[in-house]
């Protein structure tokens, strides 16, 4: 099983999980700190804490990393290289937070990837188009992950015919976990 599909089915971003602190490495370049604490979960993943400078506007010492042997509540933030990386700002932790990637995590369940859409054009950006699908969530045609989305590479004069208030046709080609996105490709046919 790929990343993409751990974070779709089995470690789903903002998804509580807790665990005890088994320790923790340092990290430093020039004025920016970080800290990897490695956390016992009930994943088979090896599961990491960060703590860093500019996440947490804080002077990171050791002491205010949790020490080994702290049980820590915390939610899933993303999944690479077979590594589970966490979260337990308080921001993350909110109740609100956590219900709005439970419904994003809902619409996954009811919009298939394949799924053709129209949508309007909220904004044109120099890397893609924004798209309200008329959900909660809002769509991105990528022109950079063109290889991936079943529909049609955004030719480079994009910008020119696309304009905010039009429909323009899209197929679900993915999500965006972290930031509760639908990425789209584009379907020029059914659009022009």
């Amino acid at each position: 099983m790929d990343s993409y599909e751990i974070l779709k089915s089995t470690h789903k971003v903002g998804q509580r999980i807790s665990g005890v602190v088994i320790g923790f490495e340092r990290f430093e370049y020039q004025d920016f700190v970080t800290y990897q604490v490695e956390v016992e979960t009930n994943s088979k993943y090896k599961s990491i804490l960060v703590y860093d400078s500019t996440q947490y506007d804080l002077n990171l010492t050791n002491e205010i990393i949790p020490q080994k042997g702290t049980y820590i509540e915390m939610v899933v933030k993303n999944f690479v290289d077979k590594t589970l990386y966490l979260s337990a700002n308080p921001n993350d932790l909110d109740e609100t937070e956590i219900k709005l990637y439970e419904d994003f995590y809902h619409l996954i369940a009811t919009i298939k990837e394949g799924t053709k859409l129209k949508g309007k054009i909220l904004k044109v950006n120099p890397f893609g188009i924004f798209v309200d699908l008329n959900f909660p969530f809002i769509g991105l045609v990528d022109i950079g992950h063109s290889n991936f989305n079943e529909g049609e590479k955004l030719p480079k004069d994009f910008y020119t015919w696309a304009k905010e208030g039009d429909s323009i046709d899209c197929i679900v080609s993915y999500y965006r976990f972290y930031n509760r996105q639908i990425g789209l490709g584009w379907l020029p046919d059914e659009t022009k």
